[in-house]
């Protein structure tokens, strides 16, 4: 008995899991893609505590030439948005500036970032590749789909109490789609939030019909 408790809660923590990590990765692959990127191969961004460091990175940026947005004149400290990768200058701007840097890519670079983008990085300069965004996506969708077969098959939790516990990471992005709604909000902003409510529960009730179907 206690050991079937015991799986339970095991899988029923892995779906919980595994339907956060699908549901936060569809919508930050995406809105690195569209919101983030806007077109570029490559965007950095870096947080600056004062002004004094921002006019030694802007004087070191525009030295190697590279675009960047401005910050207005009242603004003393925040994120610097720079066009291009700036990895190659990362000693100099360490130097000039010591804020730490996030670079978002669309070429595939596999960082730990890319997989699981919540995981706190100690670097000075965290890579995002929305390329490797949307295969980490794909991953942690395959491994629900594998898990809800598993359970489903083994018959360890019931469907509904599985998709009580998949919803709980979609709450959050249902909320927002229905924000999003009420008012004339373009497609593109609506769909990442959308793609992120429904894909744990598709997939769970995925897995739940393929075990069905091989014992059928």
């Amino acid at each position: 008995m206690r050991s079937a408790k015991t799986k339970k809660f095991v899988f029923g923590l892995a779906f919980l899991l595994l339907g956060f990590q699908v549901s936060l990765l569809f919508s930050t692959a995406f809105l690195a893609n569209w919101m983030v990127l806007r077109g570029a191969d490559a965007i950095s961004e870096m947080l600056v505590k004062n002004r004094a460091d921002y006019e030694r990175l802007v004087a070191a940026l525009m030295e190697h030439g590279y675009r960047f947005e401005p910050w207005p004149p009242d603004q003393a400290a925040g994120y610097v948005v720079i066009y291009g990768d700036v990895r190659p200058l990362a000693p100099l701007i360490a130097e000039v500036a010591g804020g730490r840097v996030s670079v978002f890519t669309r070429g595939f670079e596999p960082s730990l970032q890319s997989f699981i983008p919540i995981v706190p990085w100690g670097g000075p300069i965290a890579v995002f590749s929305t390329s490797a965004m949307l295969l980490g996506a794909l991953l942690w969708a395959a491994a629900l789909v594998a898990t809800a077969w598993y359970v489903a098959s083994r018959r360890l939790l019931s469907l509904l109490a599985s998709l009580v516990i998949v919803l709980v990471p979609s709450l959050p992005y249902v909320a927002e789609v229905g924000f999003l709604l009420r008012f004339p909000s373009p497609t593109w902003v609506v769909l990442p939030y959308a793609s992120s409510a429904i894909a744990p529960p598709a997939l769970l009730l995925l897995g739940f019909a393929i075990a069905k179907a091989r014992r059928a």
